[in-house]
């Protein structure tokens, strides 16, 4: 029963990642530098890094590798200007882009988990 359990579990977090990587191209190419080669090219060898902004320490910016739990720390002048504490990023070969929409579903679980411990 448990084997059933994690391979759905699995399948499913698979799923999320890819969800997660199908941006809308205005969205990646907007204000980064990174190309279209190059996103094509880092879907198909899943290398894409995805991070959370945790904080900001003087001119770093502390990131939590969303797969790893592991911390990173990031000149902010390589990373893109509007970046926010709990903001989305990913990474290709080194440059950073906003992702936007995961940003915004991530916020919303945050306030929705929020909203449910005051009412009870």
């Amino acid at each position: 029963m448990d084997f059933w359990n994690n391979l759905e579990e699995a399948i499913g977090k698979t799923q999320k990642r890819e969800e997660n990587h199908d941006l809308k191209q205005e969205d990646i190419f907007n204000d980064s530098e990174i190309t279209q080669l190059e996103w094509e090219l880092a879907k198909k060898l899943e290398a894409i890094e995805e991070f959370t902004v945790d904080r900001f320490e003087e001119e770093y910016a502390i990131l939590e590798d969303r797969k790893t739990g592991k911390m990173k720390h990031v000149l902010q002048s390589q990373l893109p200007k509007q970046i926010e504490e709990g903001d989305i990023l990913l990474c290709i070969h080194g440059k950073y882009i906003i992702n936007k929409e995961q940003t915004q579903i991530r916020q919303s679980q945050i306030e929705e988990k929020t909203k449910d411990l005051w009412e009870e």
